[in-house]
């Protein structure tokens, strides 16, 4: 007798569940103005620049500094105050490196 009354109160539940969510279901959810815009802004921001549109970016950025920028066959670090070596091969365990000479009195 207690199982087929806790059958039944478990397939009152479940009822109960079913009808709370089919109700949830059809009323549309508010969501808070601040995160629609903050969707909103992350979705019309630009993607991610691939490789090469980063490094156009970095030299120009570089350049506008007045660095000198090299492609790492014609690599003079006395060439300016700033040389920056593009595709530069350091090795493993060392940083990527910039020249910057001392300046000149």
């Amino acid at each position: 007798m207690r199982i087929e009354q806790l059958t039944a109160e478990v397939e009152e539940l479940r009822r109960l569940q079913r009808a709370q969510y089919e109700t949830a279901r059809q009323q549309p959810s508010s969501v808070d103005a601040a995160a629609r815009d903050a969707i909103i802004h992350r979705a019309q921001r630009p993607a991610p620049l691939n490789e090469v549109q980063a490094r156009v970016a970095i030299d120009k950025t570089l350049a506008a500094a007045g660095w000198e920028i090299q492609g790492r066959d014609q690599v003079a670090p006395t060439a300016k105050l700033g040389v920056a070596v593009r595709e530069f091969t350091s090795l493993p365990s060392a940083p990527a490196m910039s020249c910057v000479p001392k300046a000149r009195s």
